[in-house]
């Protein structure tokens, strides 16, 4: 299932993606229903506070969803494009192995995502981003 992560949220925007070990539990689909809805909420609120959020999607951690899966979380941020382009900067995909890469080489390829999707397979280019795009940020 699809859970987030908002402990930078308060002080630098940043909201945090990542996935549980398995998508087959019974809970998965509310759970990553909510977790994209809580998502819409931030956007709504970095446009409210007029400063951008930047999203990092944690690849290494649990499972990968399946292609429907995937598919799903896709056709939501389609239907959110308008809040994603009013509130979200840019978006980082943290896949240190070669298959996830892959793996989401191929989601991109049916989600053309409204702000810039980085793939980062670094720690420390992550972090480089972050410092590049917020000046104040000290992580």
């Amino acid at each position: 299932m699809l859970l987030m992560n908002e402990e930078l949220w308060k002080t630098h925007k940043i909201i945090k993606f990542y996935c549980s070990d398995s998508w087959e539990q019974i809970d998965t689909n509310i759970i990553t229903q909510s977790t994209l809805n809580r998502f819409k909420e931030l956007l709504i609120q970095s446009y409210e506070l007029n400063k951008e959020s930047i999203l990092i999607c944690d690849c290494n951690k649990g499972a990968n969803p399946s292609i429907t899966q995937a598919l799903k979380i896709g056709a939501f941020m389609v239907s959110i494009s308008e809040q994603i382009n009013n509130g979200l900067l840019f978006t980082i995909m943290y896949a240190k192995s070669p298959d996830t890469y892959e793996w989401l080489e191929k989601i991109l390829k049916m989600y053309t995502p409204i702000r810039p999707i980085y793939i980062i397979s670094d720690k420390k280019d992550i972090k480089k981003m972050l410092v590049e795009n917020n000046k104040n940020l000290d992580i």
